[in-house]
C-alpha cells in the first residue's frame, strides 16, 4: 500500500459536469496492476466504494504501463507501509482534467469478461476528443455490457458525440470531428462506418461506409480509408479521398 500525492503541472480548462483536478491531493494507493480489470468490478467496490482508478503514464514521473487503485486518506483502507510518491498529471489527459481512467460504471462488474480486456475499459483524450468505455448492467448482454462513448472535450465544455461507438477512430480538424466506429465484423475483421460532425454544433455533415482511420488534409478534405470486402470474406484498405 502506497501513499501517493497527485498534483497538475499546469491548469486546464475543465468540462463542465467534470471533478475537480487532482491538484495537490493526498491519495492512497491501495493496489497497483498492469490490467485495469484487476482493479474494477462489485468485489473492490464492496471493499472500498470510494476507490478510482489512475494511468500512471498520465503521470510524469511514474513508471508508465500501470493501473493504481486509489482513495482519500481517512477511508477505512488501511495506511501501514504507506509512503509518498508525487504525480505530475499532465494537464490534457484524462487525470489531469479529473477524469478516471477506468469509469465508475465499471464497478458493477460482477465477473471476468471473456470478449474484452483491460486495454478496452481505459478512458483516454485524442485530439481533445473524450473516449470513455462505460458499463452497462444487462442479462445476456452480447458485448457483456461494454460500450464507448465520444464526447468533445473543447472550449471548457463536455458534449456527448457518440453514446455508443464500437472500437472508435477518432480525428478533430479545423472546423469538424470525424469519427469512425466498428458496425459490423466480416470473417473476424472489424468494418467501420466514419461520420463527420461539424464541430461547432455536433451536427451530422456526412457519412462514410465502410471506411476507417479518418485523417483531416485540409478544411473541407477528409482521408479515410475504404474497406472493400471480397468474395471470401477478406477485407482490403484502399484510400479514399472525401469533400463536404
Amino acid at each position: 500500500m502506497f501513499l501517493l500525492m497527485l498534483t497538475l503541472q499546469s491548469a486546464a480548462i475543465l468540462p463542465a459536469g467534470t471533478a475537480p483536478p487532482l491538484r495537490g491531493e493526498a491519495w492512497l494507493v491501495l493496489q497497483t496492476a498492469a490490467d485495469p480489470l484487476a482493479l474494477v468490478g462489485a468485489d473492490v467496490t464492496k471493499r472500498v466504494p470510494d476507490a478510482r482508478v489512475i494511468a500512471t503514464e498520465e503521470c510524469d514521473g511514474m513508471r508508465p504501463g500501470l493501473f493504481i487503485l486509489v482513495v482519500k486518506p481517512g477511508s477505512s483502507a488501511r495506511t501501514r507501509d504507506a509512503y509518498v510518491r508525487r504525480c505530475i498529471a499532465q494537464p490534457y489527459s484524462a487525470t489531469g482534467r479529473g477524469i478516471p481512467s477506468v469509469d465508475p460504471s465499471f464497478a458493477a462488474l460482477r465477473a471476468r469478461p471473456v470478449n474484452f480486456d483491460g486495454k478496452d475499459i481505459v478512458t483516454f483524450i485524442r485530439a481533445n476528443l473524450l473516449v470513455r468505455p462505460y458499463y452497462v448492467d444487462l442479462a445476456n448482454d452480447p458485448r457483456e455490457g461494454l460500450r464507448v462513448a465520444v464526447e468533445d472535450m473543447i472550449d471548457g465544455r463536455r458534449r456527448p458525440i457518440e453514446r455508443d461507438c464500437n472500437a472508435p477512430e477518432v480525428m478533430r480538424g479545423v472546423d469538424h470531428i470525424a469519427i469512425a466506429c466498428a458496425v459490423e465484423q466480416i470473417a473476424g475483421q472489424p468494418v467501420y462506418r466514419t461520420v463527420i460532425y461539424r464541430a461547432s454544433d455536433l451536427s451530422r455533415v456526412r457519412e462514410i461506409p465502410r471506411c476507417r482511420d479518418p485523417q483531416f488534409f485540409r478544411v473541407d478534405l477528409l482521408r479515410c480509408w475504404t474497406q472493400t470486402v471480397s468474395a471470401m470474406g477478406k477485407v482490403t484498405l484502399k484510400p479514399r479521398y472525401v469533400t463536404f
